[in-house]
């Protein structure tokens, strides 16, 4: 299964990325939360699942414990305190996650790079015709070394030159064909 993008505080989850995202189960926060007037983005209808905002809950959870916290022993008091660092800690890792995927999207760098590389390889091996015919009949050496060489670095410019790309990811050859000599 492919990794999904972290959740942002700000972002609109499912009850099931919730509960995970605080370490409680899926009914928890709808059989326990939501009636305790968790905040809720769209409610479950039909086949339509729970939506919540993952900042608006953290508040929610934050302020609630806080207004726990006059009516309960100590005992209780440091388990609400534990509560709540916990998920001041998972809202700053979820912030952090945030900024982490806006700065560069792993995902999309290493497909760029993937695309790039077969289409290179697809360059360098697709120059064989072509330089057959160029070197046939040739018998200078220093001839033969220039031919190829000419043949790799026009194959090679996509990767210095990547608007050279056409639709299919592969570099347009049509330049390429005037080169001859």
């Amino acid at each position: 299964m492919p990794r999904q993008r972290p959740a942002g505080v700000s972002q609109i989850v499912s009850a099931a990325e919730l509960a995970d995202l605080m370490g409680v189960d899926r009914h928890t926060i709808v059989d326990s939360w939501v009636p305790k007037d968790c905040p809720v983005v769209e409610r479950a209808v039909g086949r339509r699942p729970w939506r919540f905002r993952v900042s608006d809950v953290v508040r929610w959870r934050i302020d609630t414990q806080d207004g726990n916290a006059a009516s309960v022993g100590s005992g209780d008091l440091r388990d609400l305190q534990a509560e709540g660092q916990a998920i001041k800690n998972a809202s700053d890792r979820l912030d952090l996650e945030a900024k982490r995927a806006r700065l560069i999207e792993m995902d999309l760098v290493g497909a760029e790079v993937a695309s790039a590389y077969a289409a290179t390889c697809q360059r360098l091996l697709s120059r064989a015709p072509r330089i057959a015919a160029r070197v046939q009949g040739e018998t200078d050496l220093t001839s033969l070394e220039r031919i190829v060489h000419d043949e790799m670095c026009s194959a090679l410019e996509a990767l210095v030159a990547p608007e050279t790309f056409g639709a299919g990811g592969v570099a347009d050859d049509e330049d390429d064909e005037g080169d001859e000599e």
